[in-house]
């Protein structure tokens, strides 16, 4: 996290903390970016795994309202808990033993009594600091795109299943307009 500033940092251990972390010093870093491009402009496709409660608290952070998606994520995380918990409710997608070691036990599966999904709240922790990455960033910008998301008229899930086509050009202007800002430097 060097790129990231202190406070930024210490808010992500906040969100780590009230995700149920238990690690007195986790290891936090952005992971692999789905697409990489050579001008700087990281994309995240963002599936039905990624919209939830614990995502939902990744998004009540200072440095939040600069993200250019932050509201229509916050929208979809309410709307689109019940086709995370459909697709992430078993197995893997609920918990691991590496999940388990970074933020406890959870629930029996499908389950939300106390603990919930340790996987989810992985995953969200992680989109956490990737947002964080993107937005103090001095040499990259991120575009999050969402399956929830509607471009043109047309539901982005269903463009990448092959129901509907999008003209590349609105594809084009919606990733600058979800993409961050490459903070000038010091």
């Amino acid at each position: 996290m060097t790129e990231i500033p202190s406070y930024a940092q210490q808010e992500i251990i906040h969100i780590y903390r009230a995700l149920g972390g238990v690690l007195d010093f986790p290891t936090l870093a952005p992971g692999d970016w789905d697409f990489a491009f050579g001008d700087g402009l990281l994309i995240e496709l963002d599936e039905d795994l990624h919209f939830n409660r614990y995502r939902a608290l990744t998004l009540d952070v200072s440095w939040v309202q600069r993200l250019p998606w932050a509201g229509d994520y916050r929208r979809h995380c309410l709307a689109g808990e019940e086709m995370c918990w459909k697709a992430g409710r078993l197995g893997g997608k609920w918990t691991s033993p590496s999940t388990v070691k970074m933020l406890g036990p959870g629930d029996p599966p499908g389950t939300f009594t106390s603990r919930g999904s340790p996987r989810w709240k992985q995953r969200a922790l992680y989109d956490a600091v990737k947002d964080a990455f993107a937005v103090h960033s001095d040499r990259h910008r991120l575009a999050r795109i969402s399956i929830h998301d509607v471009i043109s008229g047309v539901r982005v899930n269903d463009f990448l299943l092959g129901k509907q086509s999008l003209p590349e050009r609105a594809l084009l202007e919606f990733l600058d307009v979800r993409s961050t800002v490459i903070k000038a430097r010091s």
